[in-house]
């Protein structure tokens, strides 16, 4: 009976992972990821109003504040026009507080954590290789780049918990696979920095018995992954293109976005426009894009008080990071931050929808951190 009533309490709890990977799987587009969209949102409604009171919390504040601020911004802006935009956000930073808000209470475990990241991996890579195939399809044949690719380096820090260590590898060469058929040069600088520093911690610093052997497994992973970076590269002519005009200084545009936002919010005369900013996603009256980075976004939407509360986002995000006590969750965080850091300055790291996993994952450490501090008081 007690089992029973233990699978019917975790019934909305599998549905919403669920939910997610079925997503992942089938993208925006299908009517059926509309309807798990859905089931999400209203997990999240139900679960930032059961972590409100815990506000005061910098992991909690963090990410409060800053969907606040976004709801006031986009409440009153263009709601018709920006909506999916805001759906991003909603989803993004409110699946956090799904995620905390069991591991808390003791009802998400690491166990369900890893079976979640296999799946959506799984689904993630079926729905990346459709959407390869349907770009070749239209270009007739010629390579171009696929935003997805941004997921698999999302994924990297649940590799933390994968404890067989040749299995953590071939995940990650495969990644790493993935990142460069999507040609995102973004993606692939971020994951290579990702990849080196969970080499570097698994398999150099964090080795004791056998250190040795453990040295010996990392250097035959980058030899490894040198070779298939190689291969890719000559295999892929796109590819190349990209990283050669990279090496040029052709940034597709963004330093004339990023220099467009800046100069137009430094040089504002009206006193409210500097310190309120333009309005929600006004980079893309300012500019004719968005911004493709999250400072100059914050900028452009809230002003100054928006670059504020995102340096106040950030500050409590670090803080949360040193009540941080379980070593290899700690190490996972840290990753975790490196991307969202990353991310924020090339790619956005709270609006793309492909980044609800790494907040699900930070949500998950940052609230079993907080059962066990509670539990040794």
């Amino acid at each position: 009976m007690k089992l029973l009533t233990n699978y019917i309490n975790s019934l909305p709890k599998y549905t919403v992972l669920l939910a997610l990977i079925v997503f992942m799987f089938l993208g925006l587009t299908s009517v059926v990821a509309r309807g798990m969209l859905v089931i999400i949102f209203i997990a999240i409604i139900v679960s930032i109003a059961d972590c409100i009171k815990y506000s005061h919390r910098n992991e909690v504040g963090a990410i409060l504040i800053l969907l606040i601020v976004n709801s006031i911004l986009f409440i009153f802006g263009d709601v018709g026009r920006h909506s999916g935009f805001y759906a991003n956000i909603v989803l993004n930073l409110g699946i956090f507080f799904f995620s905390y808000n069991l591991s808390e209470k003791g009802r998400l475990s690491e166990k369900e954590i890893v079976v979640t990241y296999i799946l959506l991996l799984a689904a993630t890579s079926y729905r990346f290789f459709v959407e390869r195939e349907e770009m070749l399809f239209e270009r007739n044949g010629n390579q171009g780049t696929i935003n997805l690719a941004y997921a698999f380096v999302i994924y990297m820090p649940f590799v933390f918990y994968i404890r067989n260590k040749i299995l953590s590898i071939l995940l990650v060469l495969f990644a790493l696979f993935m990142v460069l058929n999507g040609a995102k040069r973004g993606a692939i600088f971020i994951f290579v920095i990702s990849a080196l520093y969970y080499i570097y911690i698994v398999f150099v610093k964090q080795a004791t018995k056998y250190k040795f052997l453990y040295v010996i497994i990392a250097v035959i992973t980058l030899f490894a992954a040198f070779y298939l970076m190689k291969d890719v590269y000559l295999n892929n002519e796109y590819l190349q293109s990209r990283l050669d005009s990279t090496l040029e200084g052709n940034t597709n545009g963004r330093d004339y976005i990023f220099r467009t936002i800046f100069n137009k919010w430094t040089t504002e005369s009206n006193f409210f426009r500097f310190l309120f900013g333009y309005g929600f996603c006004s980079s893309i009256d300012i500019a004719g894009n968005r911004a493709h980075n999250d400072w100059l976004e914050m900028m452009a939407t809230g002003g100054l008080l928006g670059e504020v509360v995102y340096i106040l986002y950030w500050i409590k995000l670090l803080n949360a990071q040193l009540y941080i006590k379980d070593e290899l969750d700690k190490k996972a965080v840290t990753l975790i931050l490196i991307i969202l850091l990353l991310k924020s300055f090339f790619s956005m790291s709270y609006c793309s929808v492909e980044n609800m996993a790494i907040f699900l994952l930070l949500g998950f450490l940052t609230g079993r951190n907080r059962l066990r501090r509670l539990a040794k008081q």
